[in-house]
């Protein structure tokens, strides 16, 4: 019987050891990315990458096609619980940024199914569009969570681009623009 406690009580301490030791290799990982220059945004300035994204219908679109015009790029996800919360409040830049002369594209991070499903739950009545290739987008434009957005100037160059606060306030700020 003592033995049984023994080896209890010694497996218990070397569990607790091996937990602390990934805790700590966890959160060094997570400084580590934390402090990792590809979680940041596209600076200010930088050329805008090129993209191919498609709507619901097969039209597609590029940043060719935006060419002279000013416009937020909404991107968010089908598995974001915040996206799907806020999708009125796109509804409402929209008229926002329309009195602005600014265009607005929704960009949905899941492949075609699951934009499909995603708006049609949503019931969104508004253009939402998906990458064709989502990898490549997601890294040209160092994506790493939903919801995001990133204001583009008339010669396709960042105005500034950010991870949405929790109020999806942030739109309303491009008012100097």
């Amino acid at each position: 019987m003592n033995n049984l406690i023994y080896i209890s009580v010694v497996s218990i301490a070397v569990i607790s050891i091996i937990n602390t030791y990934l805790i700590i290799a966890i959160i060094k990982k997570i400084s580590k990315l934390n402090n990792d220059n590809n979680m940041r945004v596209l600076g200010r300035g930088i050329d805008a990458p090129n993209f191919n994204l498609h709507d619901l219908f097969n039209h597609s679109i590029n940043l060719t096609n935006l060419a002279n015009k000013k416009f937020i790029m909404i991107l968010i996800s089908p598995q974001c619980s915040s996206c799907k919360m806020n999708i009125p409040k796109i509804e409402e830049w929209n008229k926002f940024i329309n009195n602005k002369n600014i265009s607005s594209i929704v960009v949905s991070l899941g492949n075609k199914r699951e934009t499909e499903i995603f708006a049609s739950d949503l019931q969104i009545n508004f253009p939402i569009y998906f990458p064709v290739d989502v990898n490549k987008f997601t890294d040209e434009y160092k994506i790493y969570g939903a919801p995001m957005y990133y204001f583009i100037d008339e010669n396709a160059k960042i105005i500034f681009g950010s991870v949405m606060n929790a109020e999806w306030s942030d739109i309303y700020e491009i008012k100097e623009y």
